[in-house]
């Protein structure tokens, strides 16, 4: 029988070895044609299809078992799609073994478990009719077979000692199906020599044990001739360096502690909810990002060596020499990288992994991917789920490539991650699938936890266990599937607790830290009790959680944008501690904080309503009050919440915005429940603060600066000002002088020709700008009326009754318009959108070097700041090549 599948798998085969497919002595058992047949594969061969009736493509008509060919006779078998339909498989395997030649080929495939049953008069459509003239009792036979079903055979393992076993899912009508092909009699297929890979051993030998198992391990791959390079960041003898070729020792054992997990976002605890208690085991440290390191120590060596493949193994491996070289030595020719899921299915997850033991991988492909993250920062910061060395390094093999082949090697009992601790499949030992654990109770009461079965391997039996702590000495039956909790007494440090199956220690543990330290580690709680907790949440300069309460617990706390559902910031959060984020304007904020170690959960919302809130301006410059005032007014209403404003003009705005409370800046002001900063911030490299802007502020309209860090939709705004001024009088006003000659019209005969023209016109004109004639080299144009002294109140006045304002790019120019005066600005330095667009007649040219201040980093300490061109003769061209005659046109339309 055939189907597309096993035929591909037949043809990879043949492609692999092509001898064996010509000019050979071939049977092939269960022959008959049903969808296709088998005999197409072999050029100028004697073949001869067996099956138990006549059919097509039926040479000799025999049962498989039973069928008398010569010794040592064939040199290739094949059979496809039978042996889940014999019911005497094992002896027909037996009889392929005596037929075929040695070094002959062995090839089949059958159905696997996950296939359903097919071929038989139950399953409706009858596919095998030639069994039923056998018997009917055969033609009721179905077994799906594993390759531990042809491993028990007799002689099977001593026959193919070079073989290789596939279970491979394949289409919704076949879902799995197992593939071998093997050579008689242990003479191996012959390979190319492994001259350009080696191996990276990565070790931890802290015991005796794990020391033998690493040495075992060594012995293993020195067959494939291949460099061995060991490495680690615990130290190993003389004795082991001397047994492979390079020793990497990594001295700064850059492990994570336990102490430090809260401090870099991160939480691996492991957990058990019973209903009315919970037991939590944390781990001492963390291995990941230290093993990290050895990888990329070792990985540079490689690159030195000029080896083009890396083979990296934890020290707790024992592959079978054979199916490891098949499953990866061979496939990382053909692809990237060749992983093994950690469990069924880790690789498809929506965040995917794989084992970080074993897997193989070409030495360009791993510099790239281990060059991703270079320090302990960038592995575990922001990473709450993707930080554990499974997800790391799977990920960022993909990051740098797509070819990547999952291994499909099938291991055999205790063989690889000897060692590992918290494996999803717990660590069979003595052949008693139970995980075990300890915890510690309030009053101090020492408890042991048994779990029956492993997550993807249940228990197949009642396991009776034997507990031994000091002097509780008792026998508990485990049943399938159970949870159970047995209290031992009293914890008494350094005393140890063993349990034992069938004589045999299965978990031993000695209490070496004090009960606290343990029971921090260790704990059981009983769900609901009543611990006084107080959660304070508040808003102030960023969202702000802390939990106080009698006791020492952990919570997930988790800093939520409601606007686009990202997590914005992730938290491990101990009793009697605080967490804030670093973003400090406004976010519409969802705040969850769900118990690692108890059952508290709770989610906040941010709500200002009736709520105090302070906005405090961090700049005393005119235009910029001015710009954001009423924004902090629409915050209050659409907000409904009581602001109180820290302002450097109170006495401009508190009666035009009665319904704030106005506040001198540095006041102190109590029960503030939320706190907003306007201001352009910077950090300590002149760099913009983005945890106080989401946007580059010098890059948009100054008034959108208090929109965006205030979280409102941006339109422009003017502020409220009162109304001061008479009536309009034939009356124009200059301001001609700032805090930096980029921001002056610096034409030097602009403002003369703008004043004649203006004196001729019958205006008085009158400059507002308090510095001196001359400030800065900056003189002031003749003919000009000069303002007295004045407070700002009597400078709206002035505004108010001026028919037009004409001044540069400073607070009085945003004076003018927010008074309602007409109001022209001429400037270079500052692209047009950055001043108000209603009102204003804005002046530039285009057609030269302009906007610097959006593109450049202002230095306020140089007067003369001219980022292209300063100390050339292009220098301010911005403004210089702006001439009277330009706004002598813009003012001709004004009045």
């Amino acid at each position: 029988m055939a189907h597309t599948e096993q035929r591909n798998f037949c043809k990879s085969v043949k492609a692999k070895y092509p001898d064996f497919f010509k000019n050979k002595k071939v049977l092939d058992i269960g022959s008959l044609d049903i969808n296709g047949s088998n005999r197409d594969l072999f050029e100028n061969c004697d073949y001869t299809g067996l099956d138990v009736g006549e059919g097509k493509n039926v040479d000799i008509i025999s049962i498989g078992h039973l069928f008398n060919g010569p010794d040592n006779h064939f040199d290739t078998i094949i059979s496809t799609e039978v042996f889940e339909h014999d019911m005497f498989y094992e002896e027909t395997i037996k009889n392929v073994m005596r037929m075929l030649k040695p070094g002959g080929l062995f090839l089949f495939t059958c159905g696997a478990p996950g296939r359903p049953e097919h071929g038989t008069r139950r399953c409706g459509a009858f596919c095998a009719p030639l069994l039923l003239e056998v018997s009917e009792e055969w033609a009721d036979y179905y077994k799906n077979l594993t390759p531990d079903d042809f491993k028990v055979i007799p002689k099977f393992k001593e026959t193919f000692l070079d073989c290789y076993f596939e279970i491979k899912d394949t289409d919704i009508e076949i879902p799995s199906d197992l593939y071998f092909y093997g050579i008689k009699d242990g003479v191996e297929i012959k390979y190319k020599q492994f001259n350009d890979d080696v191996f990276v051993i990565d070790c931890w030998p802290d015991t005796k044990e794990k020391e033998s198992t690493l040495i075992e391990l060594i012995k293993k791959v020195k067959v494939y001739g291949a460099p061995i390079i060991l490495t680690g960041h615990y130290p190993v003898s003389t004795k082991i360096q001397r047994m492979v070729d390079y020793y990497l020792y990594d001295g700064n054992n850059d492990i994570l502690l336990e102490k430090d997990f809260g401090e870099y976002g991160i939480n691996s605890d492991r957990w058990t909810d019973m209903g009315t208690y919970k037991i939590t085991n944390k781990v001492d440290f963390h291995h990941d990002y230290a093993i990290w390191l050895t990888m990329k120590n070792a990985f540079n060596l490689v690159k030195q060596l000029g080896k083009q493949y890396i083979h990296f193994l934890e020290y707790d491996n024992l592959p079978d020499e054979i199916q490891y070289r098949q499953s990866f030595m061979e496939y990382v020719r053909k692809n990237d990288a060749v992983v093994y899921e950690y469990s069924e299915g880790s690789t498809r997850e929506s965040n995917p992994y794989s084992s970080a033991y074993i897997f193989s991988i070409k030495t360009d492909v791993a510099l790239k991917m281990i060059s991703l993250i270079n320090s302990k920062n960038e592995y575990f910061f922001n990473k709450p789920d993707r930080w554990q060395l499974e997800k790391q390094l799977y990920q960022s093999i993909r990051k740098v490539t797509n070819s990547i082949f999952v291994s499909k090697y099938i291991p055999n009992d205790n063989e690889l991650n000897i060692f590992a601790v918290w494996n999803r499949n717990g660590i069979l030992k003595n052949g008693a699938r139970l995980q075990t654990y300890l915890g510690v109770d309030e009053a101090k009461q020492l408890f042991i936890h048994f779990i029956s079965g492993f997550s993807e391997q249940p228990a197949d039996k009642d396991y009776l266990i034997e507990v031994n702590y000091g002097d509780y000495k008792k026998f508990h039956t485990i049943k399938k599937g159970e949870y159970k909790l047995e209290k031992l007494g009293d914890y008494k440090q350094n005393k140890i607790v063993e349990v034992f199956y069938q004589g045999k220690e299965i978990f031993s543990q000695q209490l070496k830290d004090n009960v606290n330290d343990f029971r921090r580690k260790n704990k059981l709680t009983r769900k609901n009790v009543n611990t006084n907790r107080k959660v304070n949440i508040h808003f102030v300069d960023g969202p702000f959680v802390e939990i106080l309460e009698n006791g020492d617990y952990l919570y997930n706390v988790q800093f939520i944008d409601k606007k686009n559902g990202k997590l914005e910031f992730e938290f491990n959060l101990k009793s009697n501690h605080w967490v804030k984020s670093v973003k400090k304007y406004y976010i519409d904020w969802l705040i969850k904080i769900k118990g690692v170690d108890n059952d508290y959960y709770q989610e906040y919302n941010i709500d200002l309503t009736d709520k105090r809130v302070m906005i405090c301006f961090e700049s005393k410059s005119l235009g910029d009050n001015l710009a954001w005032m009423d924004y902090v007014e629409k915050f209050r209403v659409e907000n409904k919440c009581k602001v109180i404003c820290a302002s450097f003009q109170i006495d401009l705005f508190k009666n035009q915005y009665p319904e704030i409370e106005f506040v001198t800046p540095g006041s102190n002001v109590n029960n503030i429940y939320a706190l907003y900063r306007l201001g352009l911030f910077y950090n300590d490299n002149r760099e913009i603060d983005y945890t106080k802007h989401y946007n580059d502020p010098k890059k948009e309209p100054l008034m959108k600066v208090a929109s965006d860090i205030l979280g409102l939709t941006y339109k422009e705004l003017k502020p409220k000002l009162p109304k001061l001024g008479k009536k309009k009088k034939k009356l124009v006003t200059i301001a001609i002088h700032s805090t930096a000659q980029c921001k002056y019209w610096n034409n030097p005969t602009g403002w003369q020709e703008v004043v004649d023209y203006c004196k001729g016109k019958g205006y008085e004109v009158r400059l507002l700008s308090r510095e001196e004639d001359g400030y800065m080299g900056n003189k002031n144009p003749k003919g000009i009326t000069i303002q007295p002294k004045s407070t700002l109140k009597d400078l709206i006045k002035v505004l108010q009754e001026s028919e037009l304002f004409i001044g540069i790019s400073s607070g009085l120019s945003w004076l003018s318009w927010a008074s309602g005066t007409p109001t022209v600005i001429i400037s270079g330095f500052t692209d047009v959108d950055l001043e108000p667009l209603d009102g204003v007649t804005r002046i530039i040219n285009k057609n030269v070097c302009n906007s610097c201040w959006s593109n450049h980093e202002f230095d306020p300490g140089n007067w003369n700041w001219c980022p292209i061109h300063e100390k050339t003769e292009n220098q301010f061209e911005c403004s210089k090549t702006i001439t009277g005659q330009d706004v002598i046109k813009e003012i001709d339309k004004l009045i």
